[in-house]
């Protein structure tokens, strides 16, 4: 089996992710809508995995060469890999050998068009490079501008906001609170930062917001750094961005976003008691951002695109169910399991397909098998005939030494020694063939070049200084 270049490997990663990416999310979009809105939780589980599920079983299915159920599409051999035919009677003009086909690989010369140094599978992958590294930068640099946003923003270290989130996060289970600021310049609370999280609010939130609104505010906002959603956030747009090539991966990002706030509600409603103080707050930060649109990087309170009608309808529903949010083991075996299910039965793409040419072409590594009786003849004929010409050449060369040893050396001998060394060095190109190809025909008898030759000498005895 030819090894594949690394581009090639790949290549067939991108063409088997979206492959696997493609089922899960459209299997998790079905499914979301089966299990109903109430099981937010299961629907954040299902997404998630979708999203995240497909970059692990793609990489596992091409890095380990697992062979799934719905088979791999091939995408061919590589294009630096060749197949030589060696005609028959390469080796000598009296030989009569069968037409054997070799696998080699091609060192890329100038000559080789353009086509083959460009083709669509190079070029696909370029474009996927490109476009995704575009992405992520495009993605850092909107990071830089809510840095640049919210670079006069001060920290809050006394006051009832302050006091309000210390018992929160002690309640929560947190070591210390995060970091709590002020900004003139923001229009809604939001979460910032991701392994140090903050909570940054409005300046108008102390001034417009009761004491009970602004607990329950501090709650929702608290809720999405117990919950990790910061760092949740943050991968969903790296992959969104990098692996742009798939659109629904901006469906399942918004779908979780939006799962997030909800989560985010009945965890703040759960912890304060204050459905009520939370719904008003929402109706009250909304109208604070209709003329700014959101920033990339920040998870808001309350948006342009939340769907806020939903969300204080929710929490004013006394008949809501309420939200497990608590880390369960089982969750982890499922999601395990669906995985290993995905990565055995899910189609996927393999660089080469060996093929039953392939497989029956000779190497170097397999174990020598009987020559067959129609051309073992000739072979033997053929190396008959060398050790003939060695044996020959090693005359030649002990005459000559005598010949020189005696006369000394002259133009005669000049030249008898040059035809001699041409004659040698025709002998070592034929030689050197036959022992490449005797391996590759899985010879019984295969030539050590290391051995001497029968009649051969280790060191012509010569005077020439």
């Amino acid at each position: 089996m030819i090894e594949a270049p690394i581009w090639q490997n790949v290549l067939s990663w991108v063409l088997t992710y979206l492959a696997h990416s493609t089922l899960l999310l459209g299997l998790a979009w079905l499914l979301t809508r089966r299990v109903g809105a109430e099981r937010l939780r299961l629907q954040e589980r299902i997404w998630k995995t979708a999203l995240f599920g497909g970059l692990l079983t793609a990489a596992v299915q091409v890095g380990f060469d697992v062979s799934p159920l719905a088979g791999r599409l091939a995408l061919g051999a590589p294009a630096d890999a060749t197949r030589v035919e060696v005609p028959a009677g390469e080796l000598s003009g009296e030989a009569r050998l069968e037409p054997t086909v070799l696998t080699a690989r091609a060192t890329p010369t100038g000559s080789e068009s353009l086509a083959e140094r460009f083709s669509w599978q190079r070029l696909l992958l370029g474009v996927w490079i490109t476009g995704g590294a575009l992405g992520v930068v495009l993605l850092l640099l909107a990071w830089r501008r809510i840095a640049d946003f919210l670079a006069g923003r001060r920290r809050l270290r006394r006051g009832p906001a302050v006091e309000v989130l210390e018992q929160l996060s002690a309640a929560a289970g947190l070591r210390r609170p995060p970091r709590l600021c002020a900004s003139h310049r923001l229009r809604s609370p939001a979460t910032v930062g991701v392994f140090a999280p903050q909570i940054c609010i409005p300046y108008r939130a102390l001034s417009e917001l009761t004491l009970e609104q602004l607990e329950a505010l501090l709650a929702h906002e608290l809720a999405h750094i117990v919950r990790r959603d910061p760092l949740w956030f943050l991968a969903c747009r790296l992959v969104e961005r990098a692996l742009f090539f798939q659109p629904l991966n901006r469906v399942a990002c918004r779908e979780l976003q939006e799962i997030a706030e909800f989560l985010a509600d009945d965890w703040a409603a759960q912890r304060t008691r204050r459905e009520l103080a939370l719904a008003r707050c929402l109706t009250e930060v909304a109208t604070w951002v209709l003329d700014r649109p959101p920033l990339v990087g920040v998870v808001p309170m309350a948006s342009r695109n939340s769907r806020l009608a939903a969300r204080i309808t929710r929490l004013l529903d006394e008949e809501r169910e309420p939200q497990d949010h608590r880390r369960r083991p089982g969750a982890l075996v499922v999601t395990g399991a669906t995985l290993v299910v995905a990565l055995l039965s899910l189609p996927g793409a393999a660089a080469i397909e060996p093929s039953a040419d392939d497989e029956a072409a000779p190497t170097l590594t397999e174990a020598p098998r009987p020559v067959p009786p129609a051309i073992e003849p000739e072979l033997t004929e053929l190396l008959r005939l060398l050790d003939q010409e060695v044996e020959a050449l090693a005359r030649e060369v002990d005459e000559l030494d005598v010949e020189l040893t005696t006369y000394g050396t002259g133009t005669r001998q000049a030249a008898s020694f040059r035809q001699l060394g041409e004659r040698l060095a025709d002998l070592r190109v034929r030689r050197t063939r036959l022992h490449q190809l005797i391996p590759a025909l899985h010879l019984a008898r295969p030539v050590d070049p290391s051995k001497p030759e029968p009649g051969t000498r280790t060191e012509p005895r010569s005077s020439i200084r």
